[in-house]
């Protein structure tokens, strides 16, 4: 992030797809005390957080982030949010989009394109 060559970030919470197998439930806290830090910085920097869709199709029940570690980075000020199917096939760009659009609708913060690195709000997606 000191470099100011990112706009937005994905995947903080990576190590809940492979951890749990290895570390069981205490991999779901691991984040406490340490992200809150990042968010901080993001937040100051206008650096917006992905919520990546990913995971469901690999059988998780939340996106990357989690809901709680989502909570934290509004929480500590993070404002600018994108939804990423981060489709490496044809077939899964774009899923699960509309669950991401509801995630964020639910929280109320909205979902953000970035143009030449200007983030603006997407206000006329919506899921009802």
């Amino acid at each position: 992030m000191q470099s100011g060559l990112f706009d937005c970030i994905a995947h903080l919470d990576i190590y809940r797809r492979h951890g749990y197998s290895f570390y069981g439930p205490d991999i779901l806290n691991i984040h406490q005390g340490i992200i809150e830090p990042i968010f901080e910085e993001m937040a100051r920097k206008n650096i917006g957080l992905e919520v990546n869709t990913s995971s469901l199709r690999r059988g998780m029940r939340v996106f990357h982030p989690s809901p709680e570690i989502f909570s934290l980075a509004v929480k500590s000020g993070v404002s600018i949010f994108t939804i990423g199917s981060d489709a490496h096939r044809l077939n899964d760009l774009g899923s699960y989009i509309d669950e991401a659009l509801l995630f964020l609708q639910k929280r109320k913060v909205q979902n953000h394109t970035f143009t030449r690195r200007i983030a603006t709000p997407c206000e006329t997606l919506s899921v009802s």
